[in-house]
């Protein structure tokens, strides 16, 4: 019976290893950034990372409820490009996305959804040991702005303020070696659900009430006209107006009907990401305020995706 215990922890380890005898990535740094609820009601996880050699195979492990957004690799002119790339299902049901990028930065982006219980989000991740080894190490947090009581564990520290109005924390945790897993967990609550970065623009602020109307008949202090009278001649001069619009057009030449040239479907300015349209690109890097280029997918100089 213990031999038989033993066989199956062996298979274990050897299913949910990123590869049998493959040693962890070495990777100069590695940034792994949590921006709940940013353009989407669920977790977008961004796991950058920098090898010491180009060249090696990376192994990243996903949840099992994870959506898959991107998987790419930093190309000679610096945007990041689309790369190849595997996915193995383990045991628990996620899967392990293995790539070998040709230049030495690469990133894997995803989306799972976000535990909640009435305004309350709780946010678990675990990057588990034995996939990176780094020489530093950091963890990003981006809470849209209407967040509150915001708790976090391990404890997390708040930045100098940024350009975004969002609530943005980060924990530095130096070197992480191939046997150190690292794990993150937030909690807060958003009682609106509003994004960080909604789809739809806020709606106009109301207008403000109009002033109450005088009671028809009734006589102003000021000395201004009855606004029965004032609303007669308004409509007199509406119905003027537009009897001698009318007369002007009955004298007009009728012209010859054009038929309107077939158009293509207008495709431009549009892109599918997840299942949603989407019009119009950033300009300009939400992250550090740089220009994108015409075709930038993500930002060259700081690889912060293009929105």
């Amino acid at each position: 019976m213990k031999r038989f215990v033993l066989a199956v922890i062996i298979l274990f380890l050897l299913l949910t290893l990123p590869a049998a005898g493959q040693a962890p990535a070495s990777l100069q740094s590695l940034a792994i950034k949590l921006w709940p609820e940013y353009d989407d009601p669920r977790l977008l996880v961004i796991i950058d990372g920098r090898l010491t050699e180009a060249g090696q195979i990376v192994a990243i492990p996903v949840p099992a409820d994870a959506f898959i957004n991107a998987v790419a690799t930093a190309g000679d002119d610096g945007n990041l490009i689309n790369t190849d790339w595997t996915s193995t299902e383990t045991p628990d049901g996620g899967s392990i996305v293995t790539l070998t990028p040709e230049n030495p930065f690469f990133r894997v982006e995803y989306y799972v959804p976000i535990e909640t219980s009435g305004a309350e989000r709780r946010i678990r991740f675990n990057l588990p040991a034995g996939y990176v080894s780094a020489d530093k190490a950091t963890v990003e947090v981006l809470l849209p702005p209407s967040s509150s009581n915001i708790r976090h564990e391990p404890a997390l520290e708040t930045p100098p303020a940024g350009p975004s109005d969002a609530v943005v924390l980060q924990r530095n945790l130096g070197a992480v070696e191939g046997t150190q897993e690292i794990r993150q967990e937030i909690t807060y609550d958003n009682p609106t659900g509003a994004l960080t970065i909604p789809d739809n623009p806020a709606p106009p602020p109301a207008a403000e009430p109009a002033a109450e109307a005088a009671p028809i008949g009734s006589f102003s202090p000021q000395g201004s006209a009855n606004p029965l009278i004032i609303g007669l001649a308004a409509v007199a001069v509406l119905l003027i107006a537009a009897g001698a619009y009318g007369l002007w057009r009955t004298r007009l030449p009728v012209p010859e009907p054009e038929v309107a040239p077939v158009r293509p479907a207008d495709q431009t300015g549009k892109r599918k990401r997840g299942g949603r349209i989407r019009t119009g690109r950033d300009r300009f890097c939400r992250q550090c305020g740089k220009e994108f280029g015409s075709e930038d997918r993500f930002c060259r100089y700081c690889g912060t995706r293009r929105l």
